[in-house]
């Protein structure tokens, strides 16, 4: 599921998002290459086999949250109002040579 920062992931989920750098500066030490090797086998693993399958693989589908949801709709409404009305075609013309 896909939602707004301040959103808590639903029961089975997991958060992904996690503070690395703050002000320019790392948060915590570099982990270490054989960490971030373990990290990429276990979301591997996390994944339906259907998705990790070499040949005709498919992709898992993320759903938005409600209030993401309703976030992006007040965004394209209000993108709306403000758009300028079309202007309607103006004469034909014809180009002769």
């Amino acid at each position: 599921m896909i939602g707004l920062r301040d959103e808590r992931p639903p029961q089975a989920g997991v958060s992904l998002l996690e503070t690395v750098m703050r002000g320019g500066r790392r948060t915590a030490e570099r982990p270490a290459l054989t960490t971030g090797a373990e990290r990429l086998l276990a979301d591997l693993a996390w994944l339906p086999p259907e998705t990790r399958r070499i040949r005709a693989p498919v992709a898992p589908r993320a759903v938005t949250s409600e209030r993401l949801a309703a976030l992006a709709e007040e965004v394209r409404h209000r993108i709306d109002e403000s758009a300028p009305a079309p202007r309607p075609p103006g004469p034909q013309r014809s180009v002769s040579t």
